[in-house]
């Protein structure tokens, strides 16, 4: 029962709905009248759907979930035969994830035999919780601390984490060097930066975009486009500007949609050798390709010296230019194209510049993770052990001169059962001349010289 417009109660069960139309034939004929005729929506398939869906996830996330289940899948067929019957990684309940997943946890392996560092470690449990997800297991989230159905699972991932830190596991961590001011000079010294080559102007502009930008990694320089780095001009001078889109930290999706993009501009002089190397690279790239979607990253061409860029630069050779670079101005040191960005945020820190600032220019959103980034100046260290060492102020003390007589006052003068005379002792008669008849020595231990 219903109401109509009157408040009437009407029985609606038995009003007829049947117009006599073949939807189906409706729908047929309103497409071919409508053929031809340019619509502004785009009709999207289930199957493009998923494969946008596929396409947003992080390159890098989605390889470490194929490691991490591809782990668990080795581990798995390795116990067939043992007795122990270990479900797919889709099909495990809370109770599995206590007893096998945390079975896993303690006995996983590198191929070599070796065992994870607690860290890695952590990162293939994601992984396993990332590979569930994507199979629709959405109400397991075994590492959630508020979930006390997978307390004993967290026990022993947190044990297991201990005791490898303990035993030594991932105590050193490599990390790539930042180049300091000294080696960036001698890059400059050595003309593996400048504008003399076309080499040497992919150099420069290379490891520039790194410490100005805190551009990183290979993929951030792969998906780099001529329009994201602009020259330009204002009151406060001249600026080579940067604009960011989407990277590791910002891909706007829902997550990031109050954090707007990265953009940065670089003031430089007018004379800047930095500046003339990116009007002479940018000048040379746009006689290649003028589009806008042009990569920035061009294949110097290695002939007559001269300006000289053709093909888009390889991926390949991307991931290794910072490395590239250090070697050829022979320098000592872990480098990596992280080497640019950790150089950013450690000159930034040692010049005294705020977290904030620096965060702006690198990117990251989090004091934790910039933290990662900066080192300590020599000259820092130096000042920190400095206030750690004792006072300057020393006694000095002189060398006692040599004796030829070595016989004591005490025991011929003094009473040494008499604490009185113990502490108060006075110049012995005849045998010590030159001192005044009234002197007296308290809580003092003399040697006297004496000439035969």
């Amino acid at each position: 029962m219903d109401e109509n417009a009157s408040g009437d109660l009407i029985n609606t069960s038995a009003v007829s709905f049947d117009l006599g139309l073949d939807l189906d034939l409706w729908m047929k004929n309103l497409k071919i009248r409508n053929k031809g005729v340019e619509s502004r929506f785009a009709e999207m398939t289930d199957n493009e759907i998923d494969t946008l869906i596929e396409d947003a996830e992080n390159k890098n996330t989605k390889k470490a979930t194929k490691w991490a289940v591809n782990v668990y899948e080795d581990w798995k067929n390795s116990k067939i035969g043992s007795g122990l019957i270990i479900p797919n990684l889709k099909d495990l309940s809370v109770q599995d994830i206590n007893s096998i997943l945390g079975k896993f946890v303690v006995e996983v392996r590198k191929k070599n035999g070796e065992k994870y560092p607690a860290k890695t470690l952590y990162l293939l449990v994601t992984g396993l919780l990332r590979g569930m997800r994507s199979h629709g297991v959405s109400n397991l989230n075994f590492l959630n601390e508020s979930d006390d159905r997978f307390l004993r699972f967290r026990q022993i991932l947190d044990a297991q984490m201990k005791k490898l830190t303990s035993d030594g596991y991932g105590i050193n961590v490599k990390q790539a060097d930042p180049i300091s001011v000294e080696q960036e000079e001698i890059l400059w010294d050595k003309s593996v930066f400048g504008n003399h080559s076309s080499e040497s102007l992919l150099h420069t502009v290379f490891f520039y975009n790194c410490k100005y930008f805190g551009l990183r990694g290979r993929d951030e320089h792969r998906n780099l486009q001529i329009s994201q780095i602009q020259l330009g001009e204002d009151d406060n001078g001249n600026y080579i500007e940067f604009r960011g889109k989407d990277n590791k930290t910002y891909n706007g999706g829902l997550r990031h949609r109050y954090i707007a993009p990265k953009s940065v501009r670089q003031y430089l002089e007018k004379d800047c050798q930095t500046l003339k190397s990116y009007q002479m690279y940018m000048n040379a790239i746009y006689e290649i390709d003028k589009s806008v979607s042009s990569p920035f990253y061009r294949r110097p061409v290695l002939s007559d010296g001269s300006v000289k860029f053709d093909h888009i630069l390889g991926a390949n050779r991307l991931g290794s230019l910072m490395k590239t670079i250090c070697q050829k101005g022979e320098l000592k040191g872990n480098f990596s194209n992280h080497s640019g960005k950790r150089t950013l945020a450690t000159r930034l820190y040692q010049a005294g510049v705020s977290e904030q600032m620096i965060m702006d220019r690198t990117g990251h959103r989090s004091e934790k993770a910039v933290r990662t980034y900066k080192r300590p100046a020599d000259s820092m260290l130096k000042d920190v052990s400095n206030i750690l060492n004792p006072s300057n102020k020393q006694i000095k003390l002189e060398d006692p001169k040599p004796l030829t007589d070595t016989r004591a006052i005490l025991p011929e003068q003094v009473d040494i059962e008499n604490t009185e005379n113990a502490f108060n002792v006075s110049k012995p008669e005849g045998k010590y001349r030159g001192l005044p008849s009234n002197s007296s020595f308290q809580n003092c231990v003399f040697n006297f010289v004496t000439k035969m």
